[in-house]
C-alpha cells in the first residue's frame, strides 16, 4: 500500500513538474515572440546619420552592430559603422531602381568583457 502511494505521489509530482515547465516555456515564448510590441523597433532618420530629416523607415537600410560597447573594440565597431553610414548618406545615399536609400545604424551591448 505504501509503495503504491509513493508511486502515485511521484507520478503526480512528475505531471505537475511537466505542466509547470511547459507553462513557463509557453509564457516565455509568448512574451519574447508574440507579445504586443515584441521585437518592434521604429527606425527614424535619427538612426541614419547624415540622412535627410523625415526619411521614411522603408528607405533605411538597417545595420546592427553587436559588441561590447563599454570597451574600445565595441565602441570602434559601432563608430566605424556610424561613420561609414554618415559618409554614404551625406553623399546622397544609394540609388536602387530610382529610389534613394540611406544606411541606418543601431548598436547592442553584448557585455562580452564583463568577468562576472
Amino acid at each position: 500500500m505504501i509503495k503504491t502511494m509513493e508511486k502515485l505521489t511521484k507520478r503526480i509530482l512528475a505531471i505537475a513538474l511537466v505542466a509547470v515547465i511547459g507553462t513557463g516555456i509557453g509564457v516565455g515564448a509568448w512574451y519574447f515572440l508574440l507579445a504586443p510590441g515584441a521585437g518592434d523597433y521604429v527606425w527614424t532618420a535619427a538612426d541614419a546619420p547624415g540622412a535627410p530629416a523625415g526619411t521614411p523607415a522603408s528607405q533605411i537600410i538597417k545595420i546592427g552592430c553587436a559588441g561590447d560597447t563599454g570597451e574600445i573594440q565595441g565602441d570602434a565597431n559601432y563608430e566605424g559603422a556610424w561613420f561609414a553610414a554618415k559618409t554614404i548618406n551625406e553623399a546622397g545615399g544609394v540609388n536602387v531602381s530610382g529610389t534613394t536609400y540611406y544606411f541606418g545604424v543601431v548598436k547592442e551591448d553584448t557585455d562580452e568583457s564583463n568577468p562576472n
